[in-house]
């Protein structure tokens, strides 16, 4: 009782004492239990009504049981005392085919609820969105998602749908934390890693700039010339390392960086830009600089910085290479973003088909060089093809090297860095997408024949009821078709639908032949 809201060891410990007490009453409804104990304590009995739970008590078994006359079997759910009119009012929205309307007035809310509780089949052909809306245009109330714990709570009472708590696999855990897959982070891949310094048993220590994870390189596999190469090693120098073994239970890498090693690597990936950086601190750089006098960006370049994947791009042409024919994209710029990408949209589209890359890409884009483009992923089919959609964004600057802010959308959305425009545009449009999809009259399949299907079979056992559906539009990717049964009154409720939800609608009418 001290967890229920609004309660707390002292309250609880107060309420058994007082109706332990000779003479007190039992406790037969909620409405008792306030007349009598809460009458002065109101804002306690508001939060925690819903809470409490009052069953009749069986005296030969000591159990509780339904069956008593002043039982009202609302009590025995979390539905508010407050909101009981309203529960019966749904009862009868429910019931007012079946039944006349005096029959339905001159019914106790008690009986109404009690026959509700053992027809729940009855509670799962009812509108509550048409309901809701139409309790909203009567008392300008919002109710829906009342009206839904009331609809739960009336099948079944007190129930508790959460999953059965299941320990995380390591592997899942690591994804989850890291957003590296078997594709994106494996062994015998060559990324780049901050040197930290060494450890208490002699081993080099990494981290790696792709994803944080840390990395072990035992002296062995080092160097090629352990002497001549370890005084030029200093901390916060960036190196090329291989993965020999990924430990995903301790979050911990196993890796290589020997020169020929990685020189190997290279030739059998055919990737220059490798070879012109390779690895500790030695020999394709001359001169040393500490850590805070040489970033890892000046020590190779911001272009190779942003390599992402297992397989480092080539940023620039080299010597004995063919130069490639420029493309309409503005190439080359530099930004110091986690998700920068210098990749056509063919590639960064291939990058998120893929798997490779599982976040939003900022690239390049061919309106101009202050444009930046986003690139995303707004949901999965369910034959897990992604629906990839992309965002033009301008960088705007007052002056050369002064502060960049960003300008995006319709409305010319101004904001003082890319994270907000992705808040703001990508993550808000991916979740009411998700919202959408996960609607219960988005059929599974997402597909327009079936939801012209499902209205076909509702118009058919329900003709007097408002009847609809959402599905993907078979003409453009990202967009949604509400497919609805074209009277008068729908009419109206399909453009509430669509101003009350801000992602772009196409609208499709069925016409007579539904019928």
């Amino acid at each position: 009782l001290q967890f229920v809201g609004g309660f707390g060891p002292r309250k609880a410990t107060e309420l058994v004492q007082h109706f332990s007490q000779p003479g007190i009453g039992k406790i037969t409804t909620r409405s008792y239990l306030e007349r009598e104990y809460f009458a002065q304590k109101p804002t306690v009995w508001k939060n925690a009504a819903g809470f409490i739970r009052v069953l009749p008590l069986d005296e030969q078994n000591r159990t509780a049981t339904k069956v008593h006359s002043d039982f009202d079997p609302r009590d025995g759910t979390r539905i508010h005392p407050a909101d009981y009119s309203l529960c019966t009012r749904l009862c009868k929205r429910v019931l007012q085919d079946e039944t006349d309307k005096d029959t339905l007035d001159n019914t106790s809310e008690k009986d109404l609820a009690t026959y509700m509780m053992s027809q729940p089949a009855k509670l799962e052909v009812i509108d509550l969105d048409g309901f809701s809306r139409l309790l909203f245009s009567v008392t300008g109330e919002k109710k829906h998602d009342i009206l839904n714990l009331i609809k739960d709570e009336l099948v079944s009472p007190f129930d508790d749908k959460r999953p059965l708590y299941q320990p995380m696999q390591y592997e899942v855990l690591f994804n989850c934390l890291t957003g590296e897959t078997d594709s994106s982070f494996k062994k015998s891949d060559v990324y780049y890693a901050k040197y930290l310094g060494k450890s208490k048993v002699g081993n080099y220590k990494v981290r790696f700039t792709k994803n944080g994870l840390m990395g072990v390189v035992q002296p062995q596999n080092m160097f090629d010339d352990p002497e001549m190469e370890e005084q030029n090693l200093k901390e916060g120098d960036t190196l090329l390392v291989q993965v020999d073994d990924i430990d995903k239970q301790k979050f911990l890498v196993s890796c290589t960086a020997k020169p020929s090693i990685i020189s190997l690597w290279d030739k059998t990936h055919n990737d220059p830009t490798i070879a012109a950086v390779t690895t500790p601190a030695g020999s394709e750089r001359s001169t040393a600089t500490s850590a805070a006098d040489q970033s890892p960006a000046s020590i190779m370049g911001d272009d190779d910085m942003m390599s992402q994947a297992g397989s480092v791009r080539q940023r620039r042409p080299t010597l004995g290479h063919k130069k490639k024919k420029p493309d309409k994209y503005f190439r080359g710029k530099q930004l110091g973003h986690p998700c920068w990408k210098d990749v056509t949209r063919r590639e960064a589209e291939k990058l998120l088909n893929d798997g490779e890359w599982a976040d939003v890409i900022l690239r390049p884009s061919s309106t101009g060089p202050t444009h930046i483009t986003v690139t995303y992923k707004l949901y999965s089919k369910p034959d897990g093809k992604p629906v990839l959609q992309h965002l033009d964004v301008e960088e705007i600057r007052e002056t050369h090297d002064g502060p960049a802010c960003y300008v995006a959308g319709p409305e010319k959305y101004k904001a003082d860095d890319l994270d907000q425009i992705i808040v703001r545009y990508v993550e808000e449009k991916q979740k009411k997408m998700k919202d959408m999809r996960d609607h219960r009259y988005f059929p599974a399949t997402g597909t327009y024949a079936d939801a012209y299907k499902d209205i076909q079979d509702a118009v058919r056992t329900q003709p007097g009821r408002i009847h609809y559906r959402f599905c993907d539009d078979p003409k453009a990717d990202g967009k949604v078709l509400i497919v609805f049964y074209e009277n008068k009154m729908q009419k109206m409720v399909c453009a509430q639908s669509n101003q009350a939800h801000p992602i772009l609608f196409s609208l499709c009418l069925l016409c007579s032949q539904l019928m």
